[in-house]
């Protein structure tokens, strides 16, 4: 096997086939107990190093739904992975095909299998299964009891958030333990489980293509689990396999389809990097730090999803108060129930949070649909309001920084490079406008530029809702030239 991880404006029209969504990344360049213990830990998701608002844009697409997701018929028709986890490094904003920085991936390259080493994604997680209980010391799977195992919700490599392929994975995994590993007691994450120190198996799934971890169609699905340990709190366990494409479903769930913003914050690197380590490297501590309130988190996304928005906005609330709940999951999941109960009030206030957290973070984004090829958004009296909120608590909480911004946009790959780094660019336009709406300023000293889709974080080109995170428009801010503007500036010439 070979190892390498995929991580993966103006208002004209342009004739292209690139698609529905474009992500806004806010970058800034130099700056700047719970009472639900009871229902603690259920399932948590995890996000990728580096916060961005996604906006989501539409190209191709033909209809727009009610929420933030894409529009459905958007278009027709190895080396050991056990390897030490390194950063990936920061890249030049012309490089040709780079994995965002931050994001853990292998210290050795992976390259995609030969064909006959990729398997259906259930047969899949079996043989990764099997490899990683295989490895396990004996010292450790021995003694007059069966070990308590835990699974924490498994993630995608690329986004760092919950999908149909792992809810799949997960479901195949708990499975494989009850009927085949009569050594471990497998229990729920929750706070009981958690006061007894159990093994707690973590997992990611993430497309590899020719260039390995590069933006690329994805050639197959690399697979990791580990299992880390809470009583000594090392890796005891690594397993691996391959997929095959065509049994990976990538579609986000609902939460995450939803969800506003995007961010891979220090939690959800450490449970990438837990999930790549070697069996004996220690378990990631920003890992650890966090498991309690993601724990919350993730019994909130399943309240979320399952339409009890009053238990969520608790889950979300508790976790918020808990050492290491300042997450994404959290304040998305905030945000997301205050407009499901009906207070747009508060679900503003916490979006201006998740904007406060993508500036600590050095990136912000967001989903917005616009029309096929086109530059201009689409006509959705409920969907214009939430955008125009964005941008306003986007151009207002950037302002005091005393930064300027760089928006970058970006693109799937379907359609001709050239056109797709023309919509991408007019994109970041029509954004850089949305923003001098609420404060010139920020409008006004802003930069835009198009990417294209040589930064995809995805790279499947099916311009659904499963790869939404390609068209984005990354916000980077940097200290703005010769305009002696500070930190704290009251200069805002609103035009709102």
């Amino acid at each position: 096997m070979r190892e390498q991880t995929h991580i993966p404006t103006a208002t004209s029209s342009l004739q292209t086939r690139e698609t529905p969504r474009m992500t806004i990344v806010l970058r800034p360049v130099s700056q700047t107990g719970a009472t639900h213990a009871r229902r603690m830990l259920g399932r948590r998701a995890v996000r990728l190093a580096a916060f961005v608002l996604i906006v989501a844009v539409s190209g191709c697409a033909s209809h727009p739904d009610a929420t933030t997701a894409v529009p459905a018929g958007d278009r027709p028709g190895a080396t050991n992975g056990a390897s030490d986890v390194v950063q990936a490094p920061a890249t030049g904003p012309r490089a040709a095909a780079v994995v965002p920085a931050g994001l853990p991936v292998p210290a050795d390259p992976v390259l995609p299998p030969a064909p006959d080493e990729a398997l259906s994604l259930d047969q899949a997680v079996q043989r990764a299964a099997m490899d990683l209980f295989a490895s396990v010391p004996p010292a450790v799977r021995t003694g007059r009891e069966r070990r308590l195992l835990v699974i924490d919700p498994l993630v995608d490599g690329a986004t760092g958030g919950q999908t149909g392929a792992t809810r799949s994975m997960q479901r195949s995994l708990a499975a494989y333990v009850e009927d085949r590993q009569h050594e471990y007691e497998l229990r729920p994450l929750d706070t009981a489980a958690l006061n007894q120190a159990p093994l707690v198996l973590v997992g990611s799934v993430r497309g590899v293509g020719r260039s390995g971890l590069a933006p690329g169609i994805p050639e197959a699905y690399r697979i990791w689990f580990s299992l880390a340990d809470l009583r000594s709190g090392m890796v005891v366990g690594h397993g691996m396999a391959w997929a095959r494409p065509d049994t990976v479903d990538q579609t986000p769930t609902a939460f995450f389809r939803d969800s506003p913003a995007w961010l891979v914050d220090a939690r959800t690197q450490g449970y990438l990097r837990t999930c790549l380590s070697k069996v004996g490297a220690p378990v990631d501590p920003a890992y650890l730090d966090g498991i309690l309130a993601a724990a919350l988190a993730a019994d909130g996304v399943q309240a979320y999803e399952g339409g009890q928005y009053e238990e969520a906005l608790e889950l979300f609330q508790s976790s918020r108060r808990l050492p290491g709940g300042d997450q994404l999951d959290v304040l998305n999941g905030l945000h997301l129930v205050y407009g499901k109960l009906g207070r747009p009030g508060d679900a503003e206030a916490a979006f201006s949070e998740l904007v406060d957290f993508g500036l600590r973070h050095e990136r912000l984004a967001m989903k917005m649909l616009f029309k096929p090829s086109s530059t201009a958004y689409w006509h959705d009296p409920a969907s214009g309001g939430r955008y125009d909120m964005w941008l306003r608590q986007i151009a207002r909480r950037t302002e005091p920084s005393g930064k300027c911004l760089e928006l970058v946009g970006h693109t799937s790959p379907t359609g001709p490079l050239a056109l797709n780094e023309k919509l991408s660019h007019a994109r970041a336009e029509t954004v850089r406008v949305g923003l001098a709406k609420h404060v010139l300023s920020v409008g006004e000293e802003a930069t835009t530029r198009g990417a294209g889709s040589t930064e995809n974080l995805v790279g499947t080109g099916a311009d659904d809702a499963s790869d939404a995170l390609d068209r984005r428009v990354e916000f980077r801010p940097f200290v703005c030239p010769d305009t002696g503007r500070e930190a704290g500036a009251s200069e805002s010439r609103s035009a709102s």
